[in-house]
């Protein structure tokens, strides 16, 4: 948003469910998690910080990479409990619940 620097930091659990016993292919799942919204006003000192709870649900496909190695592009799409508007120095910055995340992970697998 114009004139509003965001950033945030927390911690959150998925819980992912496949298909196939391999971990591969198709995936659906489940997330929570807290996070710390630090909302600040471009040009001056003031900020707010707020404390944010969110659930969501994901959609992806796993694919397995030669020696153990995978790539997973996926998509969460979340809602954001507690988003509430923030008023600083005159300027309203529109917390939106909701939220939509696509991502590619790469990864390897223990075995």
């Amino acid at each position: 948003m114009d004139g509003f620097d965001v950033a945030f930091e927390g911690y959150g659990v998925k819980l992912h469910w496949y298909r196939r016993a391999d971990q591969l292919g198709l995936f659906a799942g489940l997330s929570a998690s807290d996070a710390r919204v630090h909302i600040r006003r471009a040009g001056t000192d003031l900020s707010v910080d707020e404390r944010r709870c969110l659930t969501g649900v994901e959609l992806g496909y796993r694919i397995g990479l030669p020696a153990g190695f995978h790539v997973t592009p996926w998509i969460g799409v979340g809602y954001a409990w507690g988003a509430d508007d923030v008023m600083l120095d005159g300027k309203s910055f529109d917390a939106s619940p909701l939220s939509v995340f696509p991502a590619v992970h790469l990864g390897y697998r223990f075995r």
